[in-house]
């Protein structure tokens, strides 16, 4: 399987950047991993959706 790059651009209001990076210094973690674990929440969700129908 290859692996592909995929640069994404998520622009944010001045107070969810704000909670993002008290986030991110409370639990030791850069913007990235934020944003990865969110995104396999949802693809898990959405794979349980899928399912259920």
């Amino acid at each position: 399987m290859s692996e592909a790059k995929v640069n994404i651009t998520v622009k944010v209001d001045k107070e969810t950047h704000k909670r993002y990076k008290l986030y991110a210094v409370e639990h030791e973690i850069t913007f990235k991993e934020i944003f990865m674990e969110e995104m396999e929440r949802r693809i898990a969700e959405a794979k349980k959706q899928k399912e259920e129908k």
